[in-house]
C-alpha cells in the first residue's frame, strides 16, 4: 500500500461524572479512520473503534502553599478494528489500558500551572478466526508516552491559557507487513495551543507537527486548528477546525487535509 491516507470520517461520544475528589466517564469514538490505497488505485477503509471506562482521583489536596494538587487517572478500553472494503480482511480486537498523573505545581491567584505525564500501554489485537487474509492491518495499539503543560492566567478582560504537550508514538512495534501492508515507524508530535475564554465564549487556536523516527515514511504532519465555545445554561456549544498537511520530498505527494467538528454537550447536574 502507499503511504497515502485519509481520514474517512469519525465520531465521539462521552458521558461523565465529576465529584469533588474524583470522576468517571465513559466514551466511544472512532481512534482512526483510514482510507488506504494500492498500487491499482484501490481503496481500503480500515476502522478501528473504542469504547472506553476512565476514573479520576484526588490522591493529595496541597503538597506545599499555593500548589502540589495531586491527581490520577486510569483508563481501560477495547478496541476493534474492522474493514468495510473487502469481506475477506481480518477483523480483530483487544484490550488496553493507561494510566496518568496531574499535579497543579502552581495555584496562586491569577496564576495557575499545571504539569501532566500519559502512559498507555501497548496492546494485542487478536482474531477469532485464522481463515481470513488481511492487506492492511495496526495488530495493536501502539505504546505511548505523552507529557504536557498548561499555564492559565485570568484577569479583569478574561481568562488565557497556554498548552504544550509532546508525545512518542511507538507503532513501529504494533504494525505487521505483509504482501500489501506498509511499516508505520514510531512517531513524536508536539502540540502548542492557546485559548482565551471570557465569560460564556472561548476561543482556540493550535498548531502541530508529527515527525517519523526513520526514513520509511519520508515526511512529516504538520497542522493548524482552531476553534470556538459557547455555553448556553446547561448546553455548551463547541466547533473546531483542523487543516493538516502530510508533506513528502516528493512534491507532488503532499496532501492538504481539512477537518470541521460541531458538537454539543449537555450538563446533567
Amino acid at each position: 500500500l502507499e503511504d497515502r491516507h485519509t481520514s474517512a470520517g469519525s465520531y465521539f461520544f462521552g458521558l461523565s461524572l465529576i465529584g469533588t475528589d474524583s470522576g468517571f466517564g465513559f466514551a466511544a469514538y472512532s481512534l482512526y479512520d483510514l482510507n488506504l490505497r494500492d498500487g491499482s488505485g484501490t481503496y481500503y477503509k480500515e476502522e478501528v473503534k473504542v469504547i472506553s471506562l476512565s476514573g479520576a482521583f484526588k490522591l493529595i489536596d496541597q503538597l506545599y502553599p499555593y500548589g502540589g494538587k495531586l491527581s490520577v487517572g486510569i483508563t481501560g478500553a477495547k478496541a476493534s478494528s474492522f474493514n468495510e472494503t473487502d469481506p475477506t480482511i481480518l477483523n480483530v480486537d483487544g484490550n488496553f489500558y493507561a494510566v496518568g498523573l496531574k499535579v497543579r505545581a502552581l495555584n496562586h491567584h491569577a496564576f495557575k500551572l499545571d504539569l501532566g505525564v500519559n502512559y498507555r500501554f501497548s496492546a494485542t489485537l487478536e482474531s477469532d478466526s485464522e481463515s481470513k487474509s488481511t492487506y492492511f492491518i495496526a495488530v495493536g495499539i501502539p505504546q505511548e508516552t505523552a507529557f504536557g503543560a498548561a499555564l492559565s492566567y485570568g484577569t479583569e478582560f478574561g481568562l488565557f491559557t497556554l498548552a504544550t504537550d509532546y508525545r512518542d508514538t511507538a507503532y513501529d512495534d504494533t504494525t505487521k507487513e505483509s504482501d500489501f501492508a506498509i511499516r508505520i515507524p514510531d512517531v513524536t508530535t508536539m502540540n502548542l495551543g492557546l485559548e482565551y475564554a471570557i465569560a460564556q465564549f472561548q476561543l482556540r487556536a493550535g498548531t502541530y507537527k508529527s515527525t517519523y523516527a526513520d526514513d520509511t515514511i519520508d515526511g512529516e504532519i504538520t497542522g493548524f486548528t482552531a476553534g470556538t465555545g459557547y455555553i448556553i445554561g446547561q448546553f455548551s456549544l463547541e466547533t473546531s477546525y483542523d487543516s493538516r498537511t502530510y508533506s513528502y520530498n516528493n512534491p507532488s505527494q503532499k496532501v492538504t487535509t481539512n477537518f470541521y467538528t460541531v458538537s454539543v454537550n449537555m450538563a446533567f447536574l
